[in-house]
């Protein structure tokens, strides 16, 4: 069965994919990469000598913002069902356990996924910038959807 086709992942994916929620977590992911990359530039030496440190943030925020964002919306997810009294539509319809599972562990966390794809180019940037090698952030970047 194709993902477009999961009719559980197309529900969350058109609830947390509404344009006002994604442009408030565009502008905040933005935001947070600004402020990154500023206080990279206040430091002694400048951007170029703190970008290797700024990076490690990054790619550590990123990392723990992903797992505990997914993990909480995906928990939220069976706490809202069972308090609207829907969980009980989760037994008994046509859709197999595992579509249901990748229904909301793909749909529900869309939405941080979309704020940390927005400051990959800026950490990236600064992993250039730093000199930490290709083969390391590609392989760091290569874990994150892991996480």
């Amino acid at each position: 069965m194709r993902l477009s086709s999961n009719p559980e992942l197309v529900r969350h994916w058109r609830i947390e994919l509404r344009p006002a929620r994604v442009a408030g977590a565009v502008g905040i992911a933005a935001v947070l990469c600004g402020l990154a990359v500023v206080s990279g530039s206040l430091q002694d030496g400048g951007l170029v000598a703190s970008a290797r440190g700024l990076f490690g943030v990054m790619l550590g925020a990123q990392f723990v913002i992903l797992a505990v964002w997914a993990a909480g919306t995906c928990g939220e997810t069976l706490v809202r069902e069972r308090a609207e009294k829907t969980f009980d539509f989760w037994r008994t319809t046509r859709l197999t356990v595992a579509e249901l599972l990748i229904g909301v562990v793909v749909g529900r966390p869309v939405l941080v996924a979309v704020a940390v794809a927005c400051s990959l180019p800026v950490s990236i940037a600064l992993a250039i910038l730093g000199g930490v090698p290709v083969s390391g952030w590609l392989l760091s970047y290569a874990l994150l959807p892991v996480a």
